[in-house]
């Protein structure tokens, strides 16, 4: 689901100046160690919803008196934060001459709200960066990397199934069930969090035995059974015909 938080721009970038608008991936959700903390999706729509006034761009996070534009619309799209900047002419120029497209958002002490965002040399979320000033090079950039990370989680499935049913874990009968519940995107209440269908559905299978139904007892019942010459198979279904030929022969085994 995508949630769009716009913000009116204040006169001053209505008026007399010209502004040219580029779209922006700004953050995802994930672990930051550095900063001691993990955001969730739901954190993300914290922050998009106290998007307040529009914020400054800057450069390596250090106030300028260089006006380079202005970060005025937030919205999300699952685990990430994307945004609108309105960028001068100039500091616009500047950007594609120089090619620094990546960028890192400034945040409060309490990690809140966005209180800048700025071009960077080293992002701390490698995607994060400029787009072209229309939509379609975000559709496009979002189309491909879903694109590679269906392929990705469809790979791993894959060798995921290979390896349960070589361990008899799994059965190859079952294999394209089990493939739905690993590349499901959904959670489910577990160990009191939500957790993902497929990490669930990987610790219910790697807890189970290895199934033995073709190892053991398949070829036992064969084996049982083709221990009768001619004469005695002949013998015992004259005599005995409601006595199944291998419950004579785990009876004469047990002997």
């Amino acid at each position: 689901m995508t949630y769009v938080y716009v913000n009116a721009n204040p006169a001053y970038m209505d008026e007399n100046q010209e502004w040219i608008e580029r779209s922006a991936k700004l953050f995802e959700a994930g672990s930051y160690p550095d900063k001691g903390v993990e955001f969730e999706a739901a954190d993300l729509e914290r922050l998009a919803q106290r998007f307040g006034e529009p914020v400054p761009v800057l450069i390596e996070h250090a106030t300028s008196p260089l006006e380079l534009g202005r970060l005025t619309q937030v919205w999300v799209e699952g685990s990430e934060l994307f945004g609108t900047v309105h960028l001068s002419p100039e500091a616009n120029a500047l950007i594609e001459r120089s090619d620094a497209k990546s960028l890192s958002i400034g945040l409060s002490a309490e990690l809140d709200s966005i209180e800048e965002v700025s071009l960077v040399q080293s992002p701390r979320v490698s995607s994060a960066r400029l787009f072209s000033g229309s939509l379609g090079e975000l559709v496009d950039w979002r189309s491909k990397f879903l694109a590679l990370r269906r392929k990705q989680v469809t790979d791993d499935s894959s060798r995921q199934l290979r390896r349960w049913i070589e361990e008899g874990k799994l059965l190859p009968a079952q294999s394209e069930f089990a493939r739905v519940l690993l590349e499901s995107g959904g959670t489910v209440p577990f160990g009191g969090d939500a957790t993902p269908v497929a990490q669930v559905f990987a610790r219910f299978i790697e807890s189970q035995p290895p199934h033995r139904l073709f190892g053991e007892q398949v070829p036992h019942f064969e084996s049982a059974e083709h221990q009768f010459s001619p004469d005695e198979r002949e013998f015992y279904q004259r005599h005995f015909p409601s006595v199944a030929l291998p419950d004579i022969a785990r009876a004469r085994e047990a002997r």
